[in-house]
């Protein structure tokens, strides 16, 4: 039986032409069975009011796949909101490309299949039949990994297992273990861990990164080190199958994630021992622009300059009512790039902060985060690694299936340090002073 997603359809009709293809592939995926798709008649926009966006995160929340009709106008349109907002809950954005429209750069990944006026039923109907339940399929499958990624980093490690963790097989594998690693998976998979890891870490922008290797003491290692099928990096077909190489983002998200957290607690514990009064300023509801304005001053009244606002995900769909927010004109790529600026000071979210939090801080002074060994990654054959400590710690692989596995690695060293605090808190009345990634 063929799993089919819960469908959030995103489109834009200020080229006039959005609405006609979001309808035509919403009439496909209801004839495909699709348990449950939701599609925003924009007409009711004006009746919800401010709590159009509040009703639009909720349903994007409950569906697993976001459908984007990419017409030309779409990154300048609202619906940039509704995918940037998919992509900050985990969920899988597919882009459907009409005629030479271009795809935002944000979600210009996997299928971006062309339609235009002429064959956009053949291309529905492949997509809803097809391509949609293959896609699903894969995100059930990253999502899988990634959860085990994350338990793997965010866990204490057990003595016995020596950081190496190993995760089953679903497939039958084909002997693969003679077959070469092919350098352009393993390229692509690699590039793709690390300029996820360089656009999400969102430590370095809290705190100036400093570079030190001659320092010995004080680090925190983040790491992750798995044990994942050959198959995928490996070129050939396999029983009529090709294998596609897992996406090395779930790799370098949450090493960023973690160094994030690492910085945001450490800016915490400082916070706390100086005391709260002097650096909490704390509001009534979600703070107004007149609040974040007032933070603003009190920082440059101290003789410091903000450089970063950090919010909470949902806080920051307010700073787009503010009279004196500017939102970029191009896309963001990624948390490095600000989705705008308050006050010319960059405006960015992250999940880790808790609703109702935001820090306002001058990172050139609020301290560093020195870098001994920045983000590293490479994937490799057991044998090149200690392969008795791996069967020893994993009695489950017979040698042979042993052949048929390669080791990922992947980490980064640092130690963050706060030595002034230059910072603002902005919290909602009963917020906690505290971070964490939301449990999934």
């Amino acid at each position: 039986m063929t799993l089919k997603p819960r469908v959030y359809i995103a489109y834009t009709n200020k080229d006039g032409i959005g609405l006609k293809y979001a309808l035509e592939l919403k009439k496909w995926l209801e004839a495909e069975g699709y348990p449950d798709i939701f599609f925003f008649d924009h007409s009711k926009r004006d009746h919800l009011g401010g709590k159009v966006w509040d009703v639009l995160t909720s349903e994007i929340k409950n569906h697993e796949i976001m459908v984007v009709i990419c017409t030309p106008v779409i990154a300048a349109s609202a619906a940039r909101r509704e995918y940037n907002t998919a992509i900050n809950f985990d969920r899988k954005v597919i882009p459907l490309k009409y005629d030479d429209a271009k795809v935002p750069d944000t979600i210009a990944v996997d299928l971006r299949d062309d339609f235009n006026d002429t064959n956009y039923s053949s291309k529905f109907e492949t997509f809803a039949k097809v391509s949609l339940p293959k896609s699903y399929q894969d995100y059930l499958v990253e999502q899988n990994e990634k959860q085990a990624i994350l338990a793997a980093l965010f866990k204490p490690v057990p003595a016995k297992s020596a950081g190496v963790y190993y995760q089953p097989s679903m497939l039958p594998l084909p002997k693969v273990s003679q077959l070469p690693l092919s350098q352009t998976r393993l390229s692509r998979f690699v590039f793709e861990a690390k300029d996820t890891f360089e656009r999400n870490c969102l430590a370095r922008m809290i705190l100036r990164p400093e570079y030190n290797q001659r320092r010995t003491t004080g680090f925190s290692t983040l790491r992750i080190d798995r044990i994942i099928d050959r198959i995928w990096f490996v070129d050939g077909v396999f029983d009529g199958q090709v294998f596609a190489t897992p996406s090395g983002a779930s790799y370098g998200d949450p090493i960023a994630e973690a160094e994030t957290e690492l910085v945001l607690n450490r800016v915490i514990q400082s916070t706390t021992k100086r005391g709260l009064n002097d650096y909490v300023n704390e509001v009534d509801g979600n703070p107004t622009e007149k609040q974040i304005q007032g933070a603003l001053d009190e920082l440059r009244e101290r003789g410091f300059e903000p450089s970063i606002i950090l919010t909470n995900i949902y806080q920051s769909f307010n700073f787009w009512q503010f009279s004196k927010f500017v939102p970029l004109k191009d896309q963001r790529r990624g948390l490095t790039s600000p989705e705008g600026h308050f006050q010319n000071v960059p405006v960015l979210h992250s999940r880790l902060l808790p609703n109702g939090l935001t820090l306002i801080a001058d990172s050139q002074k609020l301290g560093s985060i020195v870098v001994k060994s920045d983000f590293e990654m490479s994937v490799v054959d057991p044998h090149v690694v200690d392969r008795r400590l791996i069967l020893e710690h994993l009695p489950e692989i017979a040698e042979m299936n042993l052949d048929e596995k390669v080791l990922v690695h992947c980490a980064v060293t640092v130690e963050p340090s706060v030595d002034d605090l230059a910072l603002k808190f902005v919290a909602t009345g009963g917020t906690p002073l505290s971070v964490g990634a939301p449990k999934q």
